[in-house]
């Protein structure tokens, strides 16, 4: 089903849109999907919004977009009035950093920020080490399964039928 110019306002689209641009341009925001998380808002209405669907297009969701990143100015966002961003353009790019790549400040905030990678990554390392604990003992219950299949099964007894049986002290009749 088409949206109707009625539904549509292309105007805020664009400068939704312009926002999206100059974040990729100036940040890590590199795809939609990325703009969605920053934002926490889903990716399908925020695609919506970017092609000028009146319901997304909310004032909610350009208050988001400055709460996140203050650099830009409301009042245009909304109105149209006034410029994009809300202060210089330089202060905008080291903004949008220090939102985006928050860096630590002190000695402590850099060896804090070093001792909790080294955590993640052990962590990581840990998880990795109980899914190959994990398959291996998967392995072990069906090895031992097939050693209780071949057991009880008759087909794969290691002597062909009978002569395991086969007493050779008593004589036959032919």
């Amino acid at each position: 089903m088409y949206k109707t110019d009625a539904e549509k306002d292309p105007e805020r689209a664009k400068r939704l849109n312009e926002v999206y641009k100059y974040l990729f341009a100036h940040s890590n925001i590199n795809s939609k999907t990325n703009f969605a998380d920053a934002l926490g808002v889903q990716r399908t209405g925020l695609s919506a919004a970017m092609n000028g669907s009146k319901a997304n297009l909310t004032d909610n969701l350009f208050s988001k977009i400055c709460s996140k990143f203050p650099i830009f100015n409301l009042d245009y966002l909304l109105t149209g009035i006034g410029q994009l961003l809300a202060i210089r353009e330089e202060v905008a790019n080291e903004e949008i950093e220090k939102q985006i790549n928050p860096q630590p400040t002190s000695y402590v905030d850099k060896y804090i920020a070093s001792l909790e990678k080294q955590v993640k990554d052990k962590d990581d390392q840990l998880a990795d080490k109980e899914r190959t604990i994990r398959l291996l003992e998967q392995k072990i219950e069906m090895l031992e399964a097939m050693q209780h299949i071949d057991a009880d099964n008759p087909l794969h007894y290691p002597f062909p039928i009978g002569v395991a049986d086969k007493d050779e002290r008593i004589p036959t009749r032919v």
